[in-house]
């Protein structure tokens, strides 16, 4: 991932008229908001009211992310690196520097798109071999797949594994 823009950023209003909202780092913009406009009982545009939520939430986004790593830092001290809030503070900071883990719903998907053929997903048959429940059949074809020696009725298979790792998703709230 290329570096971001620096800090501090800060929210430019856009005109009424076209219902959007920029966020500006120093002298150039890093993110617009750009959603439909309402209109206020005297027929004037307003913007819908979580645009300018969202653009301050954006706009603070340089801020959280240090803060999260300071607190990151400490929660691993007085907690350890297994307490719950050192893996959702981490999660988070993979996820702001563009490495985030894959999600079972992700795979899932991913793994669907390869057994219907719209696509090619590798990593996603790597990473499912590994996932807990995955029996030698379900490795096995994983296998077969990855290597490009899938036959007969494997795509039907890989989608029924990926209904399973969805439903296991959505069991877990990991979806």
């Amino acid at each position: 991932m290329s570096t971001p823009t620096p800090g501090p950023w800060r929210i430019q209003a856009q005109s009424p008229n076209r219902g959007g909202t920029e966020i500006w780092g120093g002298d150039s913009p890093v993110a617009a908001l750009y959603q439909e406009v309402g209109y206020d009982e005297l027929g004037d545009v307003e913007p819908f009211p979580n645009t300018t939520a969202n653009a301050c939430l954006i706009a603070a986004a340089p801020d959280l992310y240090e803060a999260l790593k300071a607190c990151a830092f400490l929660i691993e001290a007085y907690d350890g690196l297994d307490s719950p809030e050192f893996k959702q503070a981490m999660a988070a900071i993979a996820k702001a520097e563009g490495n985030a883990p894959y999600n079972l719903h992700r795979i899932a998907w991913e793994l669907e798109r390869t057994a219907k053929g719209d696509g090619y997903y590798g990593n996603a048959l790597r990473v499912a071999k590994d996932l807990p429940g995955a029996t030698a059949d379900d490795r096995a074809l994983l296998d077969r797949y990855a290597t490009g020696r899938n036959q007969g009725t494997d795509h039907v298979t890989l989608q029924d594994l990926a209904l399973k790792i969805d439903k296991q998703a959505k069991a877990e709230g990991k979806g």
